[in-house]
């Protein structure tokens, strides 16, 4: 993974196209944290939602019962642990991490503490970060390994 990668670096292709397609021509080269987290939470569903259902045929309410297995808070603040714990990262992924963990939404959590929650933002940040840095690979190998050192296999 190449250092370079920034806040400041320049938003994927894919991600650009998308803004142009639906008609809009800002330029958001360095979103704060909170908008980071903000598409790290989809994507990082989608990509759970992805791989659980091509590992089987299971009913709409069975992959969401599994899926929300990994896309709680909690779980998420034990992948923040595993990956922040581990020589996984990059300096500039360690940053995002970090910065995600200590931004402040404008959201309390509901069924975990503000720490684990603030964990679990962070982690969102970091896969929002590299989903629209073209870096999506990445993000689904560091979400696996992070799952995988969290004991939540999928």
């Amino acid at each position: 993974m190449e250092e370079s990668i920034t806040a400041q670096g320049r938003m994927d292709e894919l991600a650009r196209g998308i803004c142009e397609n639906m008609g809009v021509t800002g330029d958001w080269e360095d979103p704060s944290p909170v908008m980071l987290a903000y598409v790290g939470d989809a994507v990082y569903e989608l990509i759970l939602r992805t791989t659980l259902t091509a590992s089987g045929r299971m009913s709409p309410k069975e992959l969401h019962r599994k899926v929300t297995k990994y896309v709680s808070a909690s779980a998420q603040s034990k992948v923040y642990e595993a990956l922040e714990s581990s020589e996984l990262l990059t300096a500039a992924e360690s940053d995002i991490l970090r910065r995600g963990k200590n931004a402040s939404p404008n959201h309390t959590a509901r069924s975990v503490s503000m720490a684990e929650y603030h964990k679990a933002t962070g982690v969102e940040a970091l896969i929002g970060f590299l989903y629209l840095h073209g870096q999506t690979q990445r993000a689904t190998w560091l979400l696996r390994e992070g799952l995988q050192a969290a004991g939540l296999s999928l």
